[in-house]
């Protein structure tokens, strides 16, 4: 492999980073070329030190990937940084997809269970006005309602543990790139 295909390699397989940011690493990568073989390395020697470009370019999509999730906050960058770090070994699909489902169907869970309590008024009401033969007393609307609080109550909880949750999760993956990293430099 030649320094040029070396380095199309790994502007290729930087896949869903800036186009600015790709160049800036190519550049980067240049510069380690243009250093070496002025400290009289071949260019297979400077390639094998620096490693093999599409395991630097996972990395590096991985690591934008974590970033953008940070910055924006979104649903769709954390999902784009966890398939990212996922890509980087196959056993991070153990390491990250399975505490992410786990973590996200309690979510779910939880919000489902909210929006049912919250409901529950309303479900009430449909009874009283469809259901002639059922009959309703007092106790049946002060659970309807004590429902419908811990149903509000609930939701805030969920609202937060997302909260907190999509600022975990981001820091796990942050913290799952960095072990690759160090472990891919031992």
């Amino acid at each position: 492999m030649t320094k040029k295909d070396y380095l199309n390699t790994l502007y290729y397989h930087l896949k869903y980073i800036p186009e600015q940011e790709k160049q800036d690493i190519v550049a980067e990568y240049d510069n380690h070329f243009i250093e070496g073989l002025r400290d009289g390395k071949t260019e297979s020697e400077i390639i094998e030190t620096l490693g093999d470009p599409k395991i630097i370019a996972k990395e590096l999509v991985a690591d934008s990937a974590v970033n953008q999730a940070e910055e924006t906050k979104s649903f769709r960058n954390l999902l784009a940084a966890i398939f990212a770090v996922v890509a980087l070994s196959f056993l991070n699909i153990m390491l990250v997809l399975g505490p992410v489902f786990i973590v996200l169907g309690i979510l779910f869970g939880l919000a489902i269970s909210s929006i049912v309590m919250i409901g529950a008024p309303l479900l009430l009401l449909w009874v009283h006005f469809f259901y002639d033969n059922i009959q309703l007393v007092t106790p049946d609307w002060y659970a309807a309602f004590g429902y419908f609080g811990l149903g509000l109550v609930l939701y805030v909880i969920c609202f937060y543990l997302t909260k907190w949750t999509f600022i975990l999760l981001v820091k796990y993956l942050k913290f799952n790139v960095q072990l690759i990293k160090r472990s891919a430099n031992v």
